[in-house]
């Protein structure tokens, strides 16, 4: 066990070798639909207002006073934040626009000054999606094959050792340890006829008990 241990340490410490060598990847559409959806998280940070949206539309009533002792009710309706995506998007349908995500109309607003940062940092973000998912994948893999395969070896090699099957007399060893007692083989025999035969007797009884 202790062998098969060490060896998983050293399988361990390869994958993450190779996650801290140079960024490297093949999975270009991946990366590309992270980088994406990072940069339209940061754009749509970048565009949000400063008031904050209440959880549910919401209808607020005022009252206005003029200085000549009127008084005049006015009604305003406070969206959601999703019942104003979900009415934008509605908008751009009827216009003959199709926007599957609502935050990418972000998109559409200027990057200004920090464009390429934003790219930098979402380029950066989304490799590590990638690099943190190859971790998580390679992990149990390798306990798998190299822990617990690697360990079943060495153990059926212990025990075959151990037992002395690996010799010429290994197949009588085995066909010695299988054998079962001649005593129980009688036992279950007449174990076994009783049975049948109270089936047989239940079949004959089973019409004359309804």
């Amino acid at each position: 066990m202790q062998e098969a241990a060490e060896e998983t340490r050293k399988a361990m410490g390869l994958s993450f070798e190779l996650e801290e060598n140079r960024p490297f990847t093949q999975n270009r559409d991946a990366f590309i639909t992270s980088k994406e959806e990072h940069m339209i998280n940061f754009h749509y940070a970048l565009t949000q207002p400063n008031w904050q949206f209440p959880e549910k539309s919401v209808r607020a009533s005022f009252t206005i006073h003029d200085s000549k002792g009127g008084r005049r009710s006015v009604s305003r309706d406070y969206l959601s934040e999703n019942e104003l995506m979900n009415q934008a998007t509605s908008y751009l349908l009827e216009k003959g626009i199709q926007v599957s995500n609502p935050k990418k109309l972000a998109l559409l607003s200027s990057q200004g000054e920090y464009g390429t940062e934003l790219a930098f940092m979402s380029a950066c973000l989304a490799y590590f999606d990638i690099s943190s998912m190859r971790v998580i994948e390679d992990m149990p893999r390798i306990f798998e094959v190299v822990y617990l395969k690697r360990f079943e070896r060495k153990l059926w090699t212990k025990l075959a050792s151990a037992l002395n099957l690996n010799n010429a007399e290994g197949v009588e060893t085995c066909k010695r340890f299988t054998k079962e007692n001649g005593e129980l083989q009688e036992k279950r025999r007449r174990l076994t006829g009783k049975q049948e035969a109270l089936c047989r007797a239940s079949e004959i009884l089973r019409p004359l008990l309804k």
